[in-house]
């Protein structure tokens, strides 16, 4: 066996030792979610909408494109539609809001399932709730109207509109 056979096994043997000893010791990284099912801030680009798209315009003054009628989901037994924003008209555009609208929302349901997700909120007022990770900043508005929830989901390069969001 040569020398640099030798040096490389026992770099994975060291490297897996660390692995252990941080597991022993508690550190651990828990996984952060980007998005909701094949939706993503992260990955998703204009071109992966699958439903309609028209022109908007923002409250910033960016124009841009909304998406609606992509394939609904389903949360806790509850109908989600999903609706796409994209600060842009190109193809490779990335999403600037990935907003669901949950039908006939079940207040106590969608709020476990948004811990299960997302851990508890930062913020609470009893209807706006805030959540955020590295990937994501969360407007949930739990009811957003009789029957009905929305969450608002955003990159973190869209800070400024989840403020405006948060302070609907």
């Amino acid at each position: 066996m040569s020398t640099g056979a030798r040096r490389g096994g026992r770099g994975v043997v060291i490297a897996l030792a660390a692995l252990a000893v941080a597991g022993a010791t508690g550190c651990k990284r828990e996984k952060q979610l980007a998005g909701v099912d094949r939706w993503n801030v992260k990955h998703t680009r204009l071109k992966d909408a699958t439903g309609r798209c028209t022109p908007t315009d923002f409250p910033d003054g960016r124009s841009g494109m909304w998406c609606f009628g992509q394939q609904p989901i389903g949360i806790k037994g509850m109908a989600v539609d999903i609706d796409l924003y994209f600060a842009g008209t190109a193809p490779e555009t990335p999403i600037a809001e990935l907003q669901l609208k949950v039908r006939a929302c079940n207040e106590d349901k969608i709020l476990e399932w948004m811990r299960q997700n997302w851990g508890a909120p930062y913020q609470d007022n009893g209807k706006v709730f805030l959540w955020r990770n590295d990937n994501m900043r969360i407007a949930g508005f739990i009811p957003d109207e009789p029957a009905s929830c929305l969450l608002r989901m955003y990159p973190p390069a869209e800070q400024a509109a989840f403020e405006r969001a948060a302070n609907k």
